[in-house]
């Protein structure tokens, strides 16, 4: 039964059971350890207590009507901020509040102030702002803080006996005002007023490292959930989806940053669905730089022919900014379009990987008929000659292509012997014409065999290519771009 008990809300439960305690150890001492160190007033600034009290007053209470009262609120309203917010914004505004009302009150009151009632109206105030919207102001928050805000106001120019709490309750409203407006500013896209609290792709590194920092592999989804708890993400921004509602923001960029630290060799795929940190990866935790972003990233030569889109054994060095500035958005968009396609053959190949080699023959022979070739027939596991897939050359049965597939490792090369063993096994069948597929590449020799011996060959970049253009395996994205007409607007009007 316990272990169905969540705690849900950390900092808003241990504020709860911290005031209990305080509460409770206060009846204990006649109030003694509520006066020396949970109420705040003016005192010598030499006192270490003094600074302990201008924090620790919104832990105190006089009595148990006044805690229930306050935390009633804070229990209802402060998990959902907590949610919104994350834990840490959460307790630093608290503590902002604690301080600014305590210093406040110092400042214009010879009396003590205690509770958690400044607290509680800049949680309200704050709350109001949940369903804002760009540009509109919502009623209820216009309401709130007229209700709110303009009794306490009234009531502590009219009341006879005033209560010195009711500046702590207008503090604490307008920080909470003060909260909600920037904490949701940064939430807006320019472009629409679409929700955009989302930590960029380039600062997830360091939280996608520190995920993998024990040296074990993890599923992809696993290390999402360990980035968002690390990054305090709320539920509802993991939640925000891309304009065309296709996929989560959030999850996107995990693995773009995921994909990233691989180019830099920082994480490796030793499996299928899994990434592990590597070697490199573990001395640049220990090194912690900061700014970890691209540009520390580029000390890697993998990783700046990446950027170019280039292959490694071109001599290239990555863009700068400058580069960059320089370019049209067309260049720049055919730079991200390579960049794309590029991580596109990494992760295809990773998953195909992952098959077993007679897996991979059943692929292979799935996505030549998708192509428009004749019906396939995989040989059989032994004694095959060589020879894994014969497919006809089209629907109608005319004539057979002899296909031998190798799951080899992405860097490995396929050279001229292995092509010269598989034309000895066509070469006593009637076509003889052979296709020779590979997750590898070939030499330039094997190429240049398999070119005088009509067979043709597909490495794993070709792969991916023929997936890609056949929608096998692979979604597809359109942008459309629009440009100006000039012929349109050459004639007369």
């Amino acid at each position: 039964m316990f272990k169905k008990i969540k705690y849900n809300s950390p900092v808003v439960l241990s504020y709860a059971l911290l005031s209990l305690i305080v509460l409770i150890i206060g009846m204990i001492t006649d109030d003694r350890s509520t006066i020396m160190l949970f109420s705040v007033y003016d005192s010598s600034l030499l006192s270490p207590f003094f600074y302990i009290r201008l924090f620790g007053h919104v832990l105190g209470h006089g009595n148990i009507e006044h805690y229930v009262g306050n935390f009633l609120l804070i229990l209802m309203v402060g998990p959902m901020l907590e949610e919104r917010y994350g834990t840490k914004k959460l307790l630093i505004m608290i503590l902002i509040t604690a301080f600014i009302t305590g210093l406040v009150h110092i400042i214009f009151f010879d009396t003590r102030l205690l509770g958690a009632s400044g607290v509680v109206f800049m949680m309200i105030l704050l709350s109001s702002y949940t369903n804002l919207q760009k540009g509109r102001v919502p009623l209820t928050l216009i309401l709130i803080i007229a209700i709110f805000i303009g009794r306490e106001v009234f009531e502590s120019i009219t009341a006879e006996n005033s209560n010195i709490s009711y500046l702590s309750h207008i503090l604490g409203g307008v920080l909470g005002v003060f909260f909600g407006y920037f904490a949701n500013k940064k939430r807006w896209d320019l472009n629409g007023g679409k929700f955009m609290l989302l930590p960029k792709y380039s600062e997830l590194y360091k939280e996608v490292l520190e995920s993998l920092a024990d040296g074990k592999s993890l599923k992809i989804k696993e290390i999402v959930e360990f980035v968002a708890r690390l990054k305090n993400i709320p539920e509802e921004i993991r939640k925000i989806r891309n304009e065309k509602n296709t996929y989560f923001v959030f999850d996107d960029r995990v693995a773009w940053s995921r994909y990233y630290l691989y180019k830099a060799g920082l994480i490796e795929y030793p499996v299928r669905g899994f990434n592990r940190i590597t070697e490199e990866g573990l001395n640049v935790l220990k090194e912690n730089p900061e700014p970890f972003n691209n540009e520390y990233l580029k000390k890697y030569e993998s990783f700046r022919s990446f950027l170019n889109g280039k292959p490694k054994d071109e001599n290239n060095n990555a863009e700068t900014n400058s580069d960059i500035e320089e370019k049209t958005p067309e260049e720049l968009i055919d730079l991200a379009f390579s960049q794309i396609n590029s991580a596109l053959v990494d992760e295809v190949l990773t998953e195909i990987m992952g098959m077993n080699p007679y897996s991979f023959e059943k692929f292979v022979a799935n996505l030549l008929k998708k192509m428009g070739y004749g019906d396939p027939l995989i040989t059989p596991k032994s004694n095959d000659g060589g020879i894994d897939i014969i497919i006809k050359e089209d629907k109608l049965g005319f004539g057979n292509i002899y296909v031998q597939t190798k799951r080899y490792a992405i860097d490995k090369t396929v050279g001229r012997p292995e092509i010269q063993q598989f034309v000895g096994a066509i070469s006593n069948t009637q076509s003889k014409k052979g296709l020779f597929v590979t997750t590898a590449k070939f030499t330039k020799d094997a190429a240049k065999y398999a070119e005088n011996n009509h067979i043709v060959l597909v490495d794993g970049e070709k792969l991916v290519q023929l997936m890609s253009e056949y929608s096998f395996g692979i979604s597809t994205k359109i942008y459309e771009i629009k440009k100006i007409d000039s012929d349109f607007f050459s004639d007369d009007y």
